[in-house]
């Protein structure tokens, strides 16, 4: 019984004096991030865009290196739009680069201190956009009218340029019909290739091109 006793009042003991295991190690500290974003702009560069955050020379160095492979630094274009992410000690946590609205590149360091970089895809959505229309003026006013972008409509100008000079047979009442493919993002839409197209002039008759494959073949 002796031997019980001893370490109920052991137990007893330990209770009465608060003895308690030591606390757990916290997880150390670590910076809060500071995001900085915006555009490339007018004779603007990326190293500027990274010194004007406080980013070491170095860094920004290895970043835009680790970069190189997905954009050439000269041909940057004004509304690149980046996002730099460092801590509240100036070290660069993480850079995004896009050059466009659907797709980006994402620069981070290892632990040894060089850079990597990843190529990242927006998730698009792609549908078919028909259009078609009556000629007053010219082609241009009449698809500029409908909300139809200038790519679009150089696009269309080409399909058909081997067959139709657009500056001179165009007439009054001449109709077209255009069908196209279109992908979205977000608020993002971007105009593909051209399924199909018919012109019907007084001039030029009625001139078909469509699709298939990479080419492109009339109703001939």
């Amino acid at each position: 019984m002796r031997p019980r006793l001893n370490l109920f009042f052991a137990a007893l003991l330990l209770f009465l004096t608060g003895c308690n295991p030591p606390p757990a190690e916290k997880p150390p500290v670590q910076d809060d991030v500071i995001v900085s974003s915006g555009t490339i702009g007018v004779g603007g560069s990326l190293s500027e865009a990274l010194e004007r955050t406080g980013i070491s020379p170095f860094e920004s160095t290895q970043a835009q290196i680790a970069l190189k492979p997905f954009v050439n630094p000269r041909r940057m274009k004004p509304k690149d739009r980046y996002e730099i992410f460092k801590s509240t000690t100036s070290k660069l946590v993480r850079l995004h680069y896009w050059p466009n609205d659907f797709e980006f590149f994402v620069i981070t360091p290892s632990t040894s201190g060089t850079f990597t970089g990843r190529a990242h895809k927006v998730a698009t959505e792609e549908t078919l956009v028909g259009a078609s229309g009556k000629i007053q003026v010219s082609l241009w006013e009449a698809m500029t009218s409908q909300g139809i972008s200038p790519e679009m409509i150089y696009r269309f100008a080409d399909l058909f340029g081997w067959r139709i000079d657009f500056l001179t047979e165009p007439r009054a009442g001449d109709t077209y019909k255009v069908v196209w493919r279109r992908r979205s993002a977000q608020n993002a839409s971007q105009d593909g290739d051209i399924i199909c197209a018919i012109y019907q002039g007084k001039e030029t008759g009625r001139v078909v091109a469509f699709q298939h494959g990479d080419e492109y073949f009339d109703d001939r």
